[in-house]
């Protein structure tokens, strides 16, 4: 199985190789090469709204896990999101410890992480102190969509700069792991909005790319 570590950034995107399947999007012979595209897809555009978050440091480096024909690879996390911690704390020299997100990632139409799949994602959460178990959902078009899982299950969609960047507004993980924000809906639409046309425009840029 194939790791890849990537630091995050714009030109990384631009970067990025795909087989001629994967180039374009929903131009699969069969569907399942067009669930293979969409996922893949699906990941890249995750990143890219991960990557904007790069602006300082500590950067966020994420690992991409493909098996086979550069295929997913077994088992339940689809991205590993992972930085250095900056923060003192009193158990480590500063800037010794991590910060982890375990990132699994729906494109299209697929369903949402089954019972079984969120009690293995608390497991691997559990076993690697991961800071917080995050639900990546895209669609051809739009801006990838992230939420929280806690205790109750997935909440509503969280604006990425709170789990990813050093947000303005507070945000704490109480004791159920819960993700409380306190923003301004008027902020947080703008932000989406253009999260979502950034989107559109790297996915445009990268489909004539492929095309010529």
């Amino acid at each position: 199985m194939k790791t890849m570590l990537t630091p995050f950034n714009a030109s990384n995107e631009v970067q990025f190789k795909e087989t001629p399947k994967m180039a374009k999007h929903g131009t699969g012979t069969t569907p399942a090469d067009n669930a293979l595209i969409t996922a893949s897809w699906a990941r890249t555009m995750t990143k890219v709204i991960i990557s904007r978050n790069n602006k300082k440091p500590p950067f966020w480096h994420v690992i991409n896990f493909l098996g086979e024909g550069r295929q997913e690879s077994k088992g339940i996390i689809d991205l590993l999101a992972i930085r250095k911690d900056h923060r003192k704390d009193g158990s480590l020299p500063q800037g010794d410890g991590f910060e982890i997100i375990l990132v699994q990632v729906k494109g299209g139409k697929a369903p949402n992480p089954s019972s079984d799949d969120i009690e293995r994602m608390k497991a691997v959460k559990k076993h690697y102190h991961a800071k917080s178990v995050v639900l990546s959902s895209w669609k051809k078009g739009s801006a990838p969509e992230f939420r929280v899982l806690s205790e109750s299950g997935w909440g509503e969609p969280v604006d990425p700069d709170l789990i990813f960047g050093k947000p303005k507004v507070k945000a704490k993980v109480g004791a159920k792991d819960q993700l409380t924000v306190s923003t301004k809906a008027s902020g947080a639409t703008k932000a989406a909005n253009n999260r979502s046309a950034a989107a559109k425009a790297a996915w445009e840029t990268r489909r004539k790319a492929v095309s010529k």
